[in-house]
Formats: C-alpha cells, structure tokens, sequence
C-alpha cells in the first residue's frame, strides 16, 4: 500500500498530472476487475468446497486456495479504499456533453454527424477535464471498434436522460443506492436506450468478455477507472456490446445545481464587472470555463492562439482585466503571447496554465511579472478563487 502511495506521489513531483490520473485510472478499473473475478471465484470455491463436504472429500488445498483469494480480495478492497471518488465540480452535463461531441466532429470531420439529444436539467458532479475526455475516449474507442465490422458506420446517437432507479434496480447495476441518476447513452443512430437495466452488461465484468467484444482492454480498464474516480459507472448495452457506452452519475440534487450564485468567489460588483480573456487551443476548455466563468459574474472573451489573443487586447485597450494563458498552443506558444501581452500593456495580468510546460518557462513568466500559475487538470474552484485573488485589490 505504501508502494502505491508512492507511485502516485512521484507521478505528481515529477509535475506530471496527466500520468498521475491516467495511473490512477488504470488501477481502479484493474482493482474494479479483480474484484469481480475475486468474487466469482470465492462463490465457485464455496459451491465446490460444499460438493465435497457432502462427499467427505479432502478440502485441505481448496481451504488453502480460498484463504489466497481471501488475503487478494482484501489488498483489492484496501487500493479502492485508498482511491476513493472525488467530490466534483458542479457540471451542466448537458453543456459538457454538447461541447465534447462538436470538438469530436471538428477533430474527426469525416465522421457522421452525431444525433443529440440531450436533458438540458441534467447536473452532475465530477472533474470536468476527466469527463470530457473519458467521452471523447469512449466515442474514439467505439468507433475504432466499430472499423472493424463490414457493415459501413450508421452514424451514432448520444442520448442524456435522467432516470431514477429503485433499490432493486441500484443493486443489480452495483449501484451505490437508489434513487437519481443521469445516464449518457453513447449508441448506433436510431437505437433507443434500453429501458430494462437488465440489459446494461458493466464494461469490467470480466476481461473474456472484453476479449470476445474486440475491447481494447488496457483503454477499457482505464475508462472504468475514469468514472469511478467520478463516482460513475461505465456499462454497454448487451444488444450492442460492441457499438455502445453507457455513464451512469448519480444526479446532482436540485438544490445544488445554482451554487455558483452563492460562490464565494462570485465576482459581486455589478458597479465594476471584469472581462477576462481565456486563451487556449481547446474548444472543450472554452464551454466548460467560459460558462463557468460567466456563471460566476465575469465577461469572457475567447482567443484560440496566441496571435488572435494579442489581437483582441490590442483591439481593448484597457477592458481586459485578465488573461487566462495557456502556455503550449500551435503556432504562436503561451511564453511568447506572454511577452506580445506585457510590450502591448507592461500592467496586463496574467494567469499562466498548463499541463507540460517546465519549471523554467514557469518560472520565467513568473520572474517577469505572471500574476500566477495553474497546472492542469485543476479544480474549477481552484482557478475560481485564484482569479479573484488577482482581481480582488480593485
């Protein structure tokens, strides 16, 4: 246990955030499998331990195997125990989800145009950059999948519903309760979600499966470790093992969805509002912090490269209040935007983020005059309140 702990530690000192989560991911869908496996096989050695007990047959190696399994079954428990899910940020999971599927149609432009239909009251709490991309994994992972087959692509469906599951229902799906979720249908065009949750098969049930179904199995037990990092469950219909996903959240409770109004990061002065600039490649990025952003009392304008970024101030001169810069983007690179930024205006603030950039470019933008650094993935509450640090001497 202390092995793990350290893996997850050296994966975070070494700055790298993105193999912390991918490793964590990973040994949650893994744990997921083996304690699945661990359970059958305790059930299979019970029923033949019984058989031979009728028999008075020797059990002695049974009783020595079951004891193996036992002390596997407990360091399994244990790792979950140690990997818990997190609490999450709030989402407009209908948002989130509408911004995922237009950045797959710009990346695949081929593709068919995926069908939507999404409940725009669904809210859930999760990491946003995880679910985002955990979706955007399963729609490449499916369709890889689905290249393979002789049938040409129908196209697919992505279906958000809320849907309330009683106590039996939550107890055959291994859900946590009963009661609320949002599920995320990911499906052929012109299939309809299952309404039996019967018909819902867990993408970890066994590696065998995954192996019959042409699953990529290393990507398979990440994404299943992905939403259970999220408190989510991953399932596929059983009518369509091999062209379809489902997520199951718990739903947001009602009166949780509008927290922002009462954040207290919530930019308050109607008198003297702040416009913030958000720079970065990612279109995904732009939905999900811009609604943020907005949500909490800022104006937002959006650049997708740091040429257009220096346009846009140039042409406000004065009315940007902040820039939020990410630091690696095509063509024109976050350092150099930053310096563009500080000949336009020596007093411009600027929130440096990323995910790979060193500690010397990191340094050298804080040396010459960054207002401060986040590295991605990072809590939408953590830039909410770093924001109105910046901001908050006015």
């Amino acid at each position: 246990m202390d092995d793990l702990k350290e893996a997850m530690q050296l994966a975070v000192l070494q700055e790298n955030s993105e193999a912390a989560s991918a490793l964590r991911s990973l040994l949650l869908g893994l744990c997921q499998q083996c304690a699945i496996s661990l359970q059958k096989a305790n059930s299979y050695q019970e029923l033949i331990l019984d058989e031979l007990d009728a028999r008075r047959g020797n059990t002695a190696y049974l009783e020595k195997a079951q004891k193996e399994l036992s002390a596997i079954q407990t360091l399994v428990v244990q790792i979950l125990q140690e990997l818990p899910p997190i609490t999450g940020e709030r989402l407009h999971f209908s948002r989130l989800t509408q911004a995922v599927l237009e950045h797959y149609q710009k990346k695949h432009p081929q593709a068919p145009k995926i069908q939507a239909r999404l409940d725009p009251t669904a809210f859930i709490a999760a990491d946003p950059f995880e679910a985002q991309e955990l979706i955007l994994h399963l729609l490449e992972g499916l369709d890889r999948m689905r290249q393979q087959e002789d049938t040409p692509a129908p196209g697919w469906q992505a279906i958000l519903e809320n849907r309330t599951f009683s106590r039996q229902e939550a107890s055959f799906l291994r859900l946590r309760d009963e009661g609320d979720y949002t599920l995320l249908h990911l499906l052929p065009a012109g299939t309809d979600p299952q309404e039996d949750p019967r018909q819902l098969k867990p993408f970890s049930q066994c590696l065998e499966e995954a192996k019959a179904n042409d699953l990529p199995l290393l990507a398979t037990l990440q994404w299943c470790g992905s939403a259970a990092h999220n408190a989510a469950s991953l399932f596929f219909d059983s009518l369509h093992p091999r062209e379809s996903a489902i997520l199951v959240f718990p739903r947001l409770p009602d009166d949780q969805k509008n927290h922002t109004n009462t954040s207290p990061y919530r930019w308050q002065d109607s008198q003297s509002p702040k416009t913030i600039l958000l720079v970065d490649d990612e279109d995904m990025i732009w939905d999900i912090l811009s609604d943020m952003l907005q949500d909490l009392g800022y104006q937002v304008l959006l650049a997708g490269d740091g040429q257009e970024a220096v346009e846009i101030y140039r042409a406000n001169p004065k009315a940007i209040d902040l820039v939020i810069l990410d630091m690696l983007m095509p063509n024109m690179g976050g350092r150099e935007t930053f310096f563009m930024l500080k000949e336009l205006d020596p007093q411009v603030r600027v929130l440096a983020s990323s995910g790979y950039v060193s500690q010397e470019e990191i340094q050298d933008v804080m040396d010459s005059g960054a207002a401060g650094f986040l590295r991605k993935p990072y809590h939408i509450s953590d830039l909410a309140k770093k924001i109105k640090e910046i901001l908050g001497n006015d």
